[in-house]
Parts: C-alpha cells; structure tokens; sequence
C-alpha cells in the first residue's frame, strides 16, 4: 500500500560556528521518492534547498522511497540568539 500525506521529517542538529548557522536531518514526501525541496528560514528570512544527500539510516527504514533524503544546509547569519525554522515543502 503506498503512503500518502504531508512531507515528514526531522532535524538532526543545529549548529551555529563562524558566522553562520548549519542545519542537518532528513526530509521526505509520502507521495514521490524523489528528494523534495527543504527550505530553512533564519530569523524570518528564508532560504530553499533540496534534501538529496544519501542517508542509508533512512533508505533502510524507507526502502521504497530510497536513501536519498537528508540535508545539510549552511546559511550566514550574525552573532547572537536566533530563530531557525526547518520546513519540508
């Protein structure tokens, strides 16, 4: 039976080094194998990915959608205290 529904994912870590803010996990779509859009907003201001890094850790639990959903995205930001926000679209 195929799943069907709203992206799901998770984030790893967030990290933040040297001007900028590094986000790290895993995103998918019921609905396509294929790797979908992530897109990480810092402070309100927003930035698109694509999450198409191989992480067997998902493949083996998600056979059917293959290993490619992870992400690992690095966006500049200034020292301090932030709000980051991880979506799946």
């Amino acid at each position: 039976t195929a799943m069907s529904g709203s992206p799901i994912g998770v984030i790893d870590s967030i990290s933040a080094a040297g001007g900028s803010i590094t986000a790290a996990g895993w995103a998918y779509d019921p609905d396509t194998a294929a790797s979908i859009p992530v897109h990480v907003y810092v402070d309100g201001v927003g930035a698109a990915y694509t999450a198409p890094n191989p992480r067997a850790d998902f493949g083996a639990v998600y056979p059917a959608y293959g290993p490619n959903h992870g992400y690992y995205l690095n966006m500049a930001t200034t020292p301090g205290t932030h709000n980051v926000c991880v979506y799946g679209i």
